[in-house]
């Protein structure tokens, strides 16, 4: 939607130090800048979303781009499709859409409980498993891989006789891919606002900002909040049963 998105875009790409550019997108306006969106640098993340929530029409425009990316620019390996997982989704379109135009892997997102108006975050996890579940099943049993973003689906929100299903099928991995059930935490997505200022990931965007040119490098600021911020959060339990689980650092 920025004006200029093309300009910036070939900015990018001219530099030879920028060798991957990802453009997160809902795919509506791929179209459009469509000749930038397809050099050799540039990989997509397309969040497809239902077309009960944004209207058939951005849907199609949507499914239409990534047709065209897919049949015509022969982009398949550059594009990744996302699926937000909440109460009540229909899904059945995601995995149409990945099983026709042959994605070997998604990903998918559990959204975010929001404040005030949500349970406890494992009571949230607790309600949306069983989607979880019939997903995961839904793209195994078409050779689809799926790989979660921010939210893993913790291990104690399984049942012993769940967790034992879930193995025999395959459903369980390492880390984010597939079903994680190690001990997982995330790293710091480090977002550079337009005032030149950094926020540790959109997660924590109200809580610091720290002003860019009071570090030389990225990996200073990572590391930065990786000690002031994560170090320290991670020992927070969510829940009292957490101290005494093995996973919990």
């Amino acid at each position: 939607m920025h004006p200029n998105f093309d300009s910036l875009m070939n900015y990018l790409i001219s530099r030879d130090d920028i060798t991957k550019i990802t453009v997160f997108t809902n795919g509506v306006l791929i179209k459009k800048h469509i000749s930038t969106l397809c050099d050799n640098k540039v990989r997509l993340l397309i969040n497809v979303n239902s077309p009960s929530d944004v209207g058939m029409g951005n849907y199609i425009a949507t499914k239409d781009a990534i047709r065209l990316l897919v049949e015509e620019y022969n982009k398949r390996n550059k594009i990744t499709i996302g699926l937000n997982i909440y109460d009540n989704i229909d899904y059945s379109f995601f995995i149409k859409m990945a099983d026709k135009y042959g994605f070997q892997k998604v990903r998918l997102s559990i959204v975010v409980p929001a404040v005030g108006k949500e349970k406890r975050g494992l009571d949230h996890f607790k309600r949306l498993k069983f989607k979880v579940l019939d997903i995961a099943k839904a793209l195994l049993i078409r050779d689809i891989r799926f790989k979660f973003d921010c939210n893993l689906p913790v291990h104690c929100i399984w049942e012993k006789n769940e967790l034992e299903d879930m193995r025999l099928m395959g459903l369980c991995g390492e880390g984010r891919d597939l079903i994680p059930l190690g001990y997982n935490f995330c790293s710091p997505v480090i977002d550079i606002l337009p005032d030149l200022t950094a926020i540790r990931c959109f997660g924590l965007s109200d809580i610091t900002k720290v002003a860019i040119n009071e570090f030389s490098t990225i990996n200073e600021l990572i590391k930065y909040y990786i000690n002031k911020f994560d170090t320290k959060i991670a020992r927070i339990p969510i829940d009292n049963k957490c101290l005494g689980c093995n996973l919990f650092p």
